[in-house]
């Protein structure tokens, strides 16, 4: 059975060990580019406590140190019906089995596309983010007494730690130098989602960092050096990152594929496609019925075992599986015993605030300290270092 993974995200990337001793006779890892960052180290990288290969997995690699093939191409197209994939080359592909795993992007207007530059730029996808900051690092080196203006769009955890490492790494670099920096958000505070407290201790860390906030601004448009608010409002800036929200790409919602109402693909609790049982996806790609957990990398991490054994049970059993679609549960039945997958409640989330400090969200429970950065980037290590021999 021919096994094709699209995309590089954390389940395929834990679960190729595993995948390797299946019974398949072929798999095909498809990603483009080669690199996958870890979502856990990004704000580390920014901030200067880590080296791009640190916090990078080489997929080439990966896929070399477990033979599988690798092509860097993104998919455009899916036909279901054939399996067959279509690559942004041209190239199609075929498949017996199918993994998705490869994120989602930005939901961006398409005014910011026409606008985009490299003074406007979303952290995703990150390679080019990277290539934007550097640029904009050369632009701050040419002019030294530029007091410039760093803005993140965004109130989430993404948006929060992206500022405080972009501050932290500038304070490193030219000590002493005066910048600006804003957060700009829709809602009325930070961090939804997280408990009172944790909003509260990062509200007051951000006020001690001296970074202007701007609350209830819906952007409606941007140019390289301005924001501009539904409300009239604007905002003056040299450097703006956007870090809002999850959408799905548009070949899921042109692919024959069942999708939940924000386009993501629909997965039943083994991660199966309850349109197309050949089709599996997981991480933020997926969207499991009825319930689906929000999209963070934690969730993925824990699906990448569940995926696996399907995968492989998959693979056992062939291609002689038999449907059965019960329309109350909107499940699809095969003659193979599949894993489920359930979704924790709750989730610790550890907060980077650009130096070595965090805070720690669980549940009502905040805390907060250097010793949390330390245990942060012992987690964010003890992960990488299960995929030896993969860095760049």
């Amino acid at each position: 059975m021919k096994l094709v993974l699209v995309g590089g995200g954390h389940a395929h990337a834990l679960a190729a060990r595993q995948l390797a001793t299946g019974k398949f006779s072929q798999i095909t890892l498809v990603s483009a580019p080669r690199s996958t960052p870890y979502s856990g180290m990004l704000p580390g990288l920014l901030a200067g406590h880590y080296q791009f290969a640190q916090a990078h997995i080489d997929l080439k690699k990966l896929a070399d140190k477990y033979q599988f093939e690798f092509i860097e191409q993104r998919m455009s197209a899916i036909d279901c019906q054939n399996q067959q994939l279509t690559l942004d080359n041209g190239q199609q592909l075929d498949w017996d089995l199918l993994s998705l795993d490869t994120g989602s992007t930005p939901p961006l207007p398409k005014w910011f596309y026409q606008n985009e530059s490299n003074n406007l730029v979303s952290i995703k996808p990150v390679e080019k983010f990277l290539e934007c900051w550097q640029t904009f690092l050369e632009k701050l080196k040419q002019q030294p007494q530029w007091k410039a203006k760093i803005a993140v769009i965004g109130s989430g955890a993404g948006g929060i730690e992206t500022l405080l490492a972009l501050q932290y790494e500038l304070s490193q670099r030219w000590p002493g130098r005066e910048f600006e920096y804003c957060l700009i958000y829709r809602s009325s505070n930070v961090l939804a989602g997280h408990c009172s407290a944790v909003q509260s201790r990062m509200a007051k860390l951000l006020r001690q960092r001296h970074i202007h906030q701007v609350s209830g601004f819906a952007l409606k448009q941007a140019e390289p050096d301005k924001l501009i608010a539904e409300d009239g409002r604007s905002e003056l800036v040299d450097f703006s990152v956007v870090c809002t929200g999850a959408k799905a790409p548009s070949w899921a919602t042109d692919s024959e594929l069942d999708t939940c109402e924000r386009g993501f693909v629909q997965v039943n609790q083994h991660l199966q496609s309850t349109s197309h049982p050949k089709v599996f996806a997981a991480g933020d790609i997926a969207s499991i019925y009825p319930i689906s957990p929000p999209k963070a990398g934690v969730y993925a991490v824990r699906q990448a075992p569940i995926l696996t054994e399907n995968l492989k049970q998959m693979a056992v059993a062939g291609s002689d599986v038999s449907l059965n679609n019960s329309e109350s549960e909107l499940a699809v039945e095969l003659s193979v015993k599949l894993e489920s997958y359930q979704a924790q409640q709750h989730f610790l989330s550890l907060l980077s605030c650009g130096d070595r400090y965090a805070i720690a969200s669980w549940r009502n429970l905040a805390l907060q300290g250097r010793w949390v950065w330390y245990w942060k980037d012992y987690i964010d290590r003890k992960f990488m270092n299960q995929f030896p021999g993969t860095r760049l």
